[in-house]
């Protein structure tokens, strides 16, 4: 395993879902007009990965986490993150800008996420990250006081153990929110104030296709995995207020 540095692969997250009568339409838009543009202005992101939910994963999930689709912007440095939301006000994004923003009012649960690398498992596909694979998507906020503990535990011990008895996982990760930003939603308000930790996070796991994943989901309830997922639900008892899974089929990526 490897314990990273915060420094390592920012990635921001958008998910929103949308009427399946209106998805062909807004696609052709979106993947071919709006993101091949906003690409072109934006050296602060490698590559964007599209997603689209297939089931909601029932490991220890009370609900389905973020939306029908999700929009993995990995970025090209830490730095990057400071300039993610003036980035959609550049001039030559104006004309997307807008069609999206017309768009943006018939989607619902929008949300952008900007967040830190704090955990990686060596094992990764060749082609790198967010390859085109299938992906077992876990969003958590875990109590303040009880983070520091909870990692220790999860990143030293139980993601390790996964790996190791779980070898259909190509590649596992585990971000943290951005100290210097926050969810932003549909509801939310722009105080221009920088926001407190509060202890969210997101763990990804990638599979080659939705076979081999479904296989290692159903793996992980394994009786030989009894300890593990005993000593989880006592976290999460204790020390995680929000857990959901959901799994996602990539559907479009940049570059080509």
């Amino acid at each position: 395993m490897i314990d990273v540095s915060t420094q390592v692969a920012p990635i921001m997250v958008v998910a929103f879902s949308l009427e399946q009568a209106k998805q062909a339409e807004f696609d052709r838009f979106y993947q071919h007009q709006y993101l091949p543009k906003l690409l072109s202005v934006a050296p602060e992101v490698k590559n964007i990965v599209r997603y689209q939910s297939d089931r909601a994963a029932s490991t220890t999930a009370s609900e389905a986490a973020a939306g029908e689709f999700l929009t993995i912007y990995e970025l090209a440095s830490t730095e990057s993150l400071k300039n993610t939301d003036e980035i959609f006000t550049r001039t030559g994004l104006a004309e997307e800008m807008a069609e999206f923003k017309r768009w943006k009012e018939q989607v619902s649960g929008f949300s952008r996420v900007n967040y830190q690398l704090t955990y990686e498992h060596s094992r990764r596909p060749a082609a790198g990250r967010f390859a085109n694979q299938h992906l077992l998507y876990f969003t958590s906020e875990v109590l303040p006081e009880k983070v520091e503990e909870f990692r220790q535990w999860y990143q030293v011990s139980y993601l390790p153990r996964l790996m190791a008895d779980i070898p259909g996982i190509s590649a596992l990760r585990r971000y943290s929110t951005w100290s210097g930003s926050a969810p932003v939603d549909a509801n939310a308000k722009v105080t221009g104030k920088a926001p407190k930790p509060v202890g969210q996070f997101l763990t990804v796991m990638e599979s080659a296709d939705e076979v081999t994943l479904a296989a290692s989901i159903e793996r992980m309830a394994a009786p030989h995995r009894a300890l593990e997922n005993e000593a989880m639900q006592k976290w999460l008892d204790t020390a995680v207020k929000f857990t959901a899974s959901n799994t996602y089929r990539p559907i479009f990526s940049l570059p080509a």
